[in-house]
């Protein structure tokens, strides 16, 4: 059965929108996936399931968090092919000595617009981006939690994203190498 990638936007932060791993677990679980396995406490976690509930999953999984805490949380259930293809498609290969410097931003649907002269505006002179196959690359060597282009890419691609450092996305893959 083929893996899948599943991620979740706004959990666990700050306090706000609490979902603990195990509950995560149990609802994937729920639904009629397979051997579920989750990382870290940010709503990341690989599934194994059929390609016709995976495209289903993101609407049935956000139900269930809604109906058990309130919420309802952007999900994202990514083909294992298509995660790795945005790995090697990474343009920035310095990040690997700084893996937090590097976000892969996953698109929720394709982008029709980009706004290209915000992005211009908002880039620092330290960050570099790059936009392929469904996912915003941004290297931001200073932190990215003082980039003002981190913060606007929703907007500026037109549609909802979530993303991932390089260290959770290696760690992600690695996982999906063991099922």
């Amino acid at each position: 059965m083929p893996a899948w990638v599943i991620l979740l936007r706004g959990i666990n932060v700050g306090g706000k929108h609490r979902l603990s791993m195990a509950d995560l677990k149990s609802y994937l679980l729920a639904i009629g996936v397979k051997q579920v396995e989750t990382y870290i406490q940010s709503g990341n976690a690989i599934v194994e399931t059929d390609a016709k509930l995976a495209k289903a999953l993101p609407q049935l999984l956000a139900e269930q968090i809604e109906l058990h805490h309130g919420f309802r949380p952007m999900v994202l259930a990514i083909s294992q092919s298509k995660f790795r293809k945005a790995i090697s498609n990474n343009p920035f290969a310095q990040a690997t000595e700084n893996p937090k410097s590097l976000h892969f931003f996953f698109l929720t649907a394709p982008s029709k617009t980009i706004r290209q002269e915000m992005l211009n505006e908002l880039c620092s002179t330290t960050e570099q981006y790059l936009f392929a196959d469904d996912v915003f690359y941004l290297y931001a060597p200073d932190g990215i939690g003082r980039s003002k282009l981190a913060e606007k890419v929703d907007k500026i691609l037109g549609v909802p994203t979530t993303a991932r450092n390089l260290k959770t996305v290696t760690q992600l893959d690695l996982m999906l190498t063991d099922t």
